[in-house]
């Protein structure tokens, strides 16, 4: 559920590197697995980013994500109705 796992994974994006960005929506209830996970097929582990919340960079419940051809990631949330737009380590750009 915490750490590097993934916890009811949703999607996944690549970027131009090879690192995966794998949204966790967790299970109602339980915001302990909703984040974002970056890895790679090699199974290397860079991080997470985003936690539970309707703040700016938090989320409710994930449901896409993207990379555009200048390496901005978006995130959306189906409760919140919201895009986010982070760079490739998960800071919001505004």
């Amino acid at each position: 559920m915490e750490g590097r796992g993934l916890y009811y994974p949703w999607s996944m994006t690549m970027d131009s590197n090879g690192r995966i960005y794998v949204p966790n929506r967790s299970v109602d209830g339980d915001i302990r697995g909703l984040r974002t996970t970056i890895m790679d097929i090699e199974e290397n582990y860079y991080g997470t980013f985003g936690k539970f919340g309707e703040e700016p960079g938090e989320n409710k419940w994930l449901s896409g994500i993207a990379i555009d051809s200048n390496e901005r990631l978006y995130t959306t949330d189906e409760s919140l109705n919201r895009v986010d737009v982070r760079n490739l380590d998960g800071d919001l750009i505004d």
